[in-house]
């Protein structure tokens, strides 16, 4: 990748060469060997975390951020102040990487998770404490709704017990906050109408289109991709993508885990639109993201898990991982990499991204400075199959 007018301290980027994955002119993933990055790229994907009290919101972050930093408790409203924190994504292929070339330190893609308070119904009116603080998560990229589907006599059931229920109050919630987003937002363009009435009318459009959705009770994901687009700005919790996390107990996850999920086709009302089904057990990986590796082990043995659907993510965390690779699905991203002597980097971007828009994850420079890219996929690299990768496993390598 060449560049024009970068600072004298990236000068020494010029030298490198960036190879992207590429189809046609568009590029999915990859690898650059860069002597060094200007910066961090920590936007990566952000994932909101919704449902009803008790459901295990807070035990599904502290399982994704292996910490106890979310309280836990077995009554609602445990959780009042937002919990936020990032996340290592866990990728295999960057630690290949990392080891082909010989780098000093990986750094993978980030992601950040939000959780708020449980939301009940009626919390539009006020009820409960979730509502005041749905603002937190219209920054986020997706939303994950984190059902209950386990038993325990300790934790007290909120919510009328059924999943398609308590889906539909949590969406009904949604709904609403959006509809008041809308609607607040129709007030304060009719103030501007005067001065610039083209642009006030055009957003009006989208805004009656929108609200009219909302008020029959569905999200506006249901509607066409240019709404959807034309709103973005409001961040609305049901334009976003949406993932549905079954938390289930250990016997059903042992279930999900050999690939078994027929107790849970159907829970999902149609009216929902698209959505990722994800299934976790909160509680027993959380456990497990504390424990030494060969206690989880010892534990996983005991509770007779499949054992290469525990190695698959290298830490046993396979509904957490499944939570995050959805996440990524959903929201059309994917990472490409950097390597080199110093370190190996996992760098998060869109789907069908060009070559200039990946450069600005790495540097702001890079992309106004973009003349062109050398290409090849980073399987190439670690098998070292073209030209290209020798050349870049020679100046890494002693």
């Amino acid at each position: 990748m060449l560049h024009r007018a970068l600072p004298r301290t990236q000068k020494r980027i010029m030298r490198q060469f960036v190879e992207l994955r590429h189809t046609g002119s568009r590029i999915s993933a990859g690898v650059c060997s860069l002597s060094s990055a200007p910066q961090d790229s920590l936007s990566g994907l952000r994932i909101g975390l919704v449902g009803l009290p008790n459901a295990g919101k807070s035990t599904v972050f502290n399982a994704l951020t292996s910490s106890e930093r979310a309280q836990v408790g077995p009554y609602p409203f445990c959780t009042i102040d937002p919990n936020i924190s990032r996340v290592s994504v866990v990728d295999k292929t960057l630690d290949r990487l990392a080891e082909r070339v010989g780098a000093v330190r990986k750094v993978p893609s980030q992601v950040e998770v939000v959780d708020i308070a449980g939301l009940v119904s009626g919390a539009s009116r006020g009820a409960g404490l979730g509502a005041r603080f749905l603002h937190n998560i219209r920054g986020v990229d997706c939303i994950a709704h984190v059902v209950r589907k386990f038993s325990n006599e300790i934790v007290e059931e909120t919510g009328s017990g059924s999943a398609i229920s308590d889906i539909l109050t949590i969406e009904t919630e949604l709904c609403l906050s959006d509809l008041a987003q809308v609607e607040r937002r129709q007030e304060k363009l009719a103030s501007q109408r005067r001065v610039a009435r083209a642009a006030v009318d055009a957003e009006n459009a989208l805004l009656e289109e929108a609200a009219a959705i909302l008020t029959e009770g569905s999200p506006v994901r249901t509607s066409s991709p240019a709404l959807v687009q034309g709103l973005q700005h409001l961040g609305l919790l049901t334009a976003k993508p949406l993932l549905i996390c079954f938390n289930v107990d250990d016997d059903l996850f042992r279930i999900a885990c050999e690939g078994r999920e027929d107790h849970l086709a159907g829970l999902v009302p149609k009216s929902m639109g698209e959505y990722s089904r994800v299934i976790v057990s909160a509680a027993l990986e959380s456990s497990l993201a504390l424990m030494p590796r060969d206690e989880a082990e010892d534990m996983l043995d005991a509770l007779e898990f499949p054992k290469d659907s525990a190695e698959e993510c290298g830490a046993w965390r396979v509904g957490m991982e499944q939570l995050v690779r959805s996440g990524f699905d959903a929201c059309g991203r994917h990472v490409f990499y950097t390597a080199g002597e110093k370190e190996a980097r996992s760098w998060t971007i869109r789907r069908g991204a060009a070559a200039p828009e990946a450069a600005r994850a790495i540097h702001s420079d890079m992309e106004r400075g973009f003349i062109c890219a050398e290409v090849a996929h980073v399987d190439d690299v670690l098998e070292v199959r073209c030209a290209l990768c020798r050349r870049l496993i020679a100046t890494t390598l002693p």
